[in-house]
Order: structure tokens, then sequence, then C-alpha cells
């Protein structure tokens, strides 16, 4: 069965819920959870504007009111010099096996 989405506006933004999740909440991949939940994975940014990854549960019944959010960044960002030395951004989310 396809999903059909119906867009209901601002859901979500970092307000200072933990300390490197200050600013933001952009840049979402949304995996279907195949339970009725979808998580979304986005980033935000701490005071320096530095980006980490997040993500959060949403209920597709009840899409305004978010289940469950991941407060701890997924990934650290890298030494000086690498790719990711200011900040990580998620792009898109694919489900693994196990």
């Amino acid at each position: 069965m396809t999903q059909q989405w119906k867009k209901l506006g601002h859901i979500f933004c970092a307000d200072g819920n933990s300390a490197t999740m200050i600013n933001y909440g952009r840049m979402p991949s949304v995996l279907d959870l195949n339970n009725g939940l979808v998580r979304i994975y986005f980033e935000a940014s701490n005071t320096e504007r530095i980006s980490y990854p997040y993500f959060l549960d949403l209920d597709l019944q009840n899409p305004n009111q978010i289940k469950y959010l991941h407060t701890i960044q997924l990934l650290q960002y890298g030494a000086t010099g690498r790719f990711d030395d200011n900040g990580i951004t998620p792009f898109t989310a694919l489900p693994i096996d196990d």
C-alpha cells in the first residue's frame, strides 16, 4: 500500500534540546519503520553552528506529537582537515536488514 503524504507544516525545531542540539532541525530524511511509526533523521547544530545528525520518531496517526526524540548526536565530527571536521549532515536513510 502506498502512503499518501500530507503537508503538516512545522513539526519540530531544535531549541536547546541538548548541549549539541541548539538550533534548527533541517535536512529531514524519512525512514518507514513499518509499525505505524516513521523515523526522521535530521541535522541540528550547536552554538558554534557545527551540525550533528539526530532522529525522532513520529506516529503516523498523530504526526504532530513526537513519540521519541534522540538528543545525543549519532556521529561525532572529524578531526581538523577531514571532510567532516565542521559537522555532519545526513542525506538519505536506508533500511539495512539485521
